[in-house]
């Protein structure tokens, strides 16, 4: 017989099949994930998604990599210390008050 009001639901190519992706322990994927305070992400580790969708992590400030290969999760190097300060160069001209007889040695 002749089906009347059918129609597909989902055409190939209609729906973007979504990939995993990667990404690093973030205070951005903390919040994208509801990940509590108390138990963050760690900064230095990959984790994996293939539910959330790129566009949506890179919007809320999640950097994303293609594959587990690639994700570069390096710690922030601690700044560097200060510089000690230097003492202050030593005067061009040098003034004193001398007895007579040494003045020929300068």
């Amino acid at each position: 017989g002749k089906r009347l009001g059918w129609a597909p639901i989902c055409r190939p190519g209609r729906l973007a099949r979504r990939m995993r992706l990667w990404y690093c322990g973030s205070a951005a994927a903390n919040s994208y994930f509801h990940i509590s305070d108390s138990n963050p992400l760690i900064t230095t580790h990959c984790y994996t998604t293939s539910s959330s969708g790129r566009k949506e992590l890179e919007e809320s400030g999640v950097t994303v990599f293609d594959s587990e290969e690639s994700c570069a999760c390096l710690p922030t190097p601690p700044a560097p210390p200060p510089q000690p300060a230097r003492p202050p160069p030593p005067p061009q001209k040098i003034f004193f008050c001398g007895r007579p007889e040494i003045w020929p040695l300068f």
